[in-house]
C-alpha cells in the first residue's frame, strides 16, 4: 500500500480538525448548554481541556528514543511526531466514542426513530475521527495491520458505551449528566483539534493547505447536518 506524503497527512488531520470543531460547538458544547446552562457547559468542556492536557503531557515526547521505536519504518524524528500524534488522536476518539455510544443507546430507548437517524449521525462522523487516528499511525509505522487494530480499539469504545448503558449505568444517567459529559467531550475534541492535529498540519502542509483544509472540513459537517433529516 502507498505511503501517503507528510503533506497528505496533513491535510487530513486538519480536514478532520475543520469537521471536530465545529461538531464539538455544533452538536455537544450548545446543544448541552440548552439543558444545563451556558456556564455549566462551558465549565464541563475545560474540564474535557484540560483532562485531554495531562493525558497529552503524560504520553512520550515525540524526539524520545523507546520501546515506541519499534514500531517505526526508519526511526526518523518524523515518524515519532506522527505517531504521536496517532496515539494522541487514538486516546481523544477512544474518550469522545464512549459517551456517544450511552448517548445513542439512550436516545434510541427514549424515541427509537430518532435513535435511527442520531446512530447515523454519529457513524457519518466518524469517518473523518478514524481519519485523524489511522493517517498519522500508517504514515509513521507503515503497517496495516496495527493501524487497522487501535484504529478499531478506538472504535469499539463507541458499542462497549451502549452496552455499559444499558446494563449498568441506566438507572443513573440522567438528561443532566449526559449533557455535561458530553460538553467534557466537546473540550477533549477541541483540545485534540488545537494542540495536535492543526500544529501538525500547519508543520507539514504549510498555512495555506491547512486553512483550506480546516475550511472544507468546517463546510463538509455543515453540509452533512443540513442533509440529515429532523425528527
Amino acid at each position: 500500500m502507498k505511503v501517503p506524503s507528510a503533506s497528505s497527512v496533513g491535510s487530513m488531520q486538519s480536514f478532520a480538525a475543520g469537521i471536530m470543531l465545529t461538531l464539538s460547538f455544533h452538536e455537544l458544547l450548545l446543544p448541552s448548554a440548552e439543558v444545563i446552562g451556558f456556564p455549566i457547559a462551558c465549565v464541563c468542556t475545560v474540564m474535557g481541556m484540560l483532562l485531554m492536557h495531562t493525558i497529552s503531557r503524560c504520553l512520550p515526547a515525540d524526539d524520545g528514543d523507546g520501546v515506541q521505536n519499534v514500531l517505526f519504518h526508519d526511526g526518523r524524528d518524523e515518524d515519532r511526531k506522527f505517531f504521536r500524534v496517532g496515539m494522541v488522536s487514538f486516546i481523544a476518539m477512544s474518550l469522545h466514542n464512549a459517551p456517544e455510544g450511552l448517548a445513542v443507546f439512550l436516545s434510541t430507548m427514549q424515541n427509537p426513530q430518532f435513535g435511527a437517524i442520531f446512530a447515523l449521525a454519529i457513524a457519518l462522523h466518524n469517518i473523518p475521527e478514524g481519519i485523524a487516528v489511522a493517517a498519522p499511525l500508517y504514515k509513521s509505522t507503515r503497517s496495516v495491520r496495527y493501524t487497522l487494530m487501535v484504529t478499531c480499539i478506538a472504535g469499539m469504545f463507541e458499542p462497549l458505551g451502549a452496552l455499559t448503558a444499558g446494563f449498568f449505568l441506566e438507572p443513573y444517567i440522567t438528561t443532566t449528566r449526559l449533557h455535561a459529559l458530553l460538553a467534557s467531550v466537546a473540550g477533549v475534541m477541541i483540545h485534540m483539534s488545537v494542540n495536535e492535529l492543526i500544529p501538525t498540519s500547519l508543520e507539514h502542509a504549510g498555512k495555506q493547505q491547512t486553512v483550506l483544509s480546516v475550511s472544507m472540513g468546517f463546510a463538509a459537517c455543515v453540509l452533512l447536518t443540513l442533509t440529515l433529516p429532523e425528527v
